[in-house]
């Protein structure tokens, strides 16, 4: 049975159509970067993560329905929920989630997100990177368009994004 469901063309249509719930991209986006996050359920990241869901639009416990958030795509893919979600992944990747000056924040590390050996482009990194961090392949057009939002060339050396902070953290904030 799951082989000839795997082997439909309605399966393989369906590649790419689902859309996480935000708590779910949140946790996924956690995960994928290695994010360092402190245990205390009181602290400052808990509480930082509960309103980060809220302000996802999927705050926690606080379904108004019994029945579930919903799981269907055009109910996250909203342009005001992908602009949220592309806000997070920002300020994630730019270790922003938290307050720097508190010792109980979110830390996420890019460069211990590279890959090993470094790719010789800028092209070519982000590529890699996409693929290591987020299981996705992306077309050159996309990493070139990643290249030109941090204000490098495509074809420049791979350390023109990873000797910059905020490069790295720019691509893995677009990448998230």
């Amino acid at each position: 049975v799951l082989r000839e469901l795997f082997r439909s063309p309605e399966f393989a249509a369906s590649a790419g159509m689902k859309v996480k719930r935000p708590v779910d991209w949140l946790y996924s986006a956690l995960r994928v970067t290695r994010a360092d996050i402190p245990s205390d359920p009181m602290g400052t990241s808990a509480t930082t993560l509960r309103q980060a869901t809220k302000m996802l639009g999927q705050p926690l416990f606080e379904r108004p329905s019994p029945d579930g958030w919903p799981d269907k795509a055009p109910v996250w893919s909203s342009s005001q929920g992908l602009l949220r979600r592309w806000e997070g992944a920002g300020r994630l990747a730019r270790n922003a989630l938290t307050d720097a000056s508190k010792p109980d924040r979110i830390v996420v590390d890019p460069s211990a997100l590279l890959p090993v050996p470094l790719p010789g482009t800028a092209r070519d990194l982000i590529t890699a990177w996409s693929e290591s961090v987020c299981q996705r392949t992306i077309s050159a057009a996309d990493a070139d368009a990643m290249c030109a939002a941090i204000g490098v060339a495509p074809g420049d050396a791979a350390t023109a994004v990873t000797t910059r902070p905020e490069r790295s953290s720019g691509v893995l904030g677009l990448l998230l």
